[in-house]
């Protein structure tokens, strides 16, 4: 999965760069996962499986305490099955870490 942001630059107002954006899954490699904690994107891609395991590393904190805006797709895939109980649970987490956070979930 790679995210291309390209095409939004020329909406941006005068003299804002485009976001940086990270993907994080199984998949990551292990340079990538280093990265990502060296240097935190402004936007990251993720499942909920490895947020949750981003949530139990130390460093959490560094790394969420600015989140605020949390955007999950295909919530209507995750309610009522194991995923979604454990992506419940991880909101709960980032709340406590960035208790600003707002949370928008899409749904078809």
């Amino acid at each position: 999965l790679e995210l291309d942001l390209a095409d939004l630059e020329p909406y941006l107002p005068s003299g804002h760069e485009l976001p940086r954006v990270a993907v994080r899954t199984g998949d990551t490699s292990a340079e990538a996962r280093k990265l990502l904690w060296q240097d935190p994107p402004d936007l990251l891609a993720t499942t909920p499986e490895s947020l949750a395991q981003l949530l139990s590393t130390p460093g959490r904190e560094e790394l969420f305490s600015g989140l605020r805006w949390l955007v999950w797709d295909e919530a209507h895939a995750l309610a009522g099955a194991k995923r979604g109980a454990d992506l419940a649970l991880s909101v709960e987490r980032l709340n406590a870490l960035a208790p600003n956070v707002r949370r928008i979930g899409l749904s078809a």
